[in-house]
């Protein structure tokens, strides 16, 4: 197993003064912690390659709202989008 990250990370946590009043479980789950970050944001960035998005800053809160059609045909796109991060469950039309 390649542990690139939790190798580095080992090292700078060392060093750090603040990291000297840890319990030994707290001290070795931080670089557990890093190496876990390290490769998700890994596979994030491999997959945001392959995703191929035309616009990389696009965000629902670029959407322009001001030339929709009424609320059916429009609106929608906020409200499966609100109620999909509360509840984690998409609205069907």
């Amino acid at each position: 197993m390649k542990l690139y990250a939790m190798a580095n990370a080992l090292k700078t946590r060392l060093e750090r003064v603040d990291h000297q009043n840890l319990t030994k479980e707290e001290f070795v789950s931080l670089p557990i912690d890093d190496e876990w970050l390290y490769r998700q944001n890994r596979k994030l960035v491999s997959r945001l390659k392959v995703a191929e998005f035309k616009e990389r800053s696009a965000a629902i809160e670029d959407i322009d709202y001001r030339n929709c059609p009424p609320w059916p045909e429009c609106a929608h796109v906020a409200t499966v989008t609100y109620d999909y991060a509360r509840n984690g469950t998409p609205v069907r039309r």
